[in-house]
């Protein structure tokens, strides 16, 4: 299963990743270990104006037999 779902312009926490979507920063920079990392790594890429204007976000889930 896979979904090819078009974001609209804006930072999200995306649990399954693990990370902030909607960033132009690597998933390292976004990379989320505790809730306490949320707001920093957003207000980090308020300040770094890395907030991207188009997202695609392509998530494959792989079921095992």
């Amino acid at each position: 299963m896979s979904d090819n779902t078009k974001l609209k312009p804006a930072l999200r926490y995306n649990p399954v990743l693990g990370c902030i979507v909607g960033s132009t920063l690597s998933v390292e920079q976004t990379k989320i270990n505790a809730y306490e990392d949320i707001q920093p790594i957003i207000n980090d890429i308020k300040i770094k104006k890395a907030i991207a204007k188009d997202v695609r976000a392509y998530i494959l889930q792989v079921i095992e037999w």
